[in-house]
């Protein structure tokens, strides 16, 4: 056990990232030095199918609002953004995340993202509900057939 254990963390190394090398993108990567750090996975995730599963259940509920923004879309329907903790002051970068379908702010993994988010100094997390998710009504204008985010 000891030796597969050794092995696990020897494998270690930073993420390998694939950018043109202009000037300006060398500035972003070294803006971010979460980006340059080895990245040391759960012994438990080496499966894709298990990871997903292991981060849904492992991440305690959690579930934090400030602010919300309700956006109106031009066909009558709302999204809105859920700001973490707060709405940013100007110049501060917002880290907008956007879970995938049918998941909404309030999902352990959104949420736990936008907590590491803050805690690195990266910028002020935000997160999307899409229509007829987090609490948002499902509607349109004009008695048209409301749609999900997806078509």
């Amino acid at each position: 056990m000891a030796l597969l254990f050794t092995r696990w963390i020897r494998e270690a190394a930073p993420p390998e990232l694939r950018y043109a090398p202009s000037e300006e993108n060398v500035k972003l990567v070294m803006a971010v030095p979460l980006l340059l750090r080895s990245y040391i996975p759960n012994v438990l995730t080496r499966n894709g199918h298990l990871a997903s599963l292991f981060g849904y259940i492992k991440l305690p509920s959690w579930r934090h609002r400030c602010d919300r923004e309700l956006v109106p879309l031009s066909d009558g329907g709302t999204v809105s953004v859920e700001w973490f903790p707060c709405r940013p002051a100007d110049g501060v970068p917002v880290i907008l995340m956007l879970p995938g379908i049918n998941n909404d702010a309030a999902f352990p993994y959104v949420q736990h993202v936008m907590r590491l988010v803050l805690a690195e100094g990266l910028g002020t997390p935000a997160a999307v509900n899409w229509r007829g998710l987090g609490g948002l009504p499902l509607s349109a204008a004009g008695g048209a057939t409301p749609k999900g985010y997806c078509g």
